[in-house]
């Protein structure tokens, strides 16, 4: 998952550090790739759909552990901070369309707290759908659908899903 949505941060993305990725082809072929073969964007790769990635191979470079750790730290705590890391999630829920931030976009409609069944929008960062104890997967996709239906209405902006659905 972390590759084919090149995961990453406002700073730095997963793509940026590979080599290579082996993945499974829908015909049963291995195919092996140079990161360089690969289109990297904002939360998307040129992966085929039905290609299964299988292994990459990493770039890193040596650092000083102690910047690292501290760097870590400081990650973690901003995140702590702004995102509800304490209850089960999805993770971020939309890609923030170009100069807006989703998360913003959804408050701004009225929707941080709002809920379907055991799904609601967090009132820590709107961007996230928490499970409040007995969500199903049909709740968290009506509110993805009520977020992308307010937000359009309220702001003409389509918000794209982040978060992949199987089986919807």
């Amino acid at each position: 998952g972390a590759l084919r949505m090149n995961a990453g941060s406002a700073d730095d993305w997963i793509g940026s550090r590979v080599r290579s990725v082996t993945s499974l082809a829908p015909d049963g072929s291995l195919l092996k790739r140079m990161g360089s073969e690969v289109s990297w964007g904002y939360r998307a790769t040129s992966f085929p759909v039905g290609e299964a990635i299988l292994e990459c191979e990493l770039v890193l470079k040596e650092g000083d552990p102690f910047f690292i750790q501290g760097k870590m730290e400081g990650s973690l705590a901003r995140r702590k901070k702004m995102q509800p890391l304490g209850q089960p999630s999805c993770g971020s829920v939309f890609r923030n369309p170009e100069g807006h931030s989703a998360a913003k976009l959804i408050d701004e409609a009225g929707l941080k707290g709002a809920s379907v069944g055991g799904a609601q929008i967090s009132t820590k960062h709107a961007n996230f759908i928490v499970n409040t104890g007995k969500a199903t997967a049909a709740d968290v996709v009506a509110l993805i659908e009520l977020a992308r239906e307010r937000v359009e209405r309220d702001h003409g902006i389509e918000l794209t899903p982040e978060v992949k659905f199987l089986g919807f």
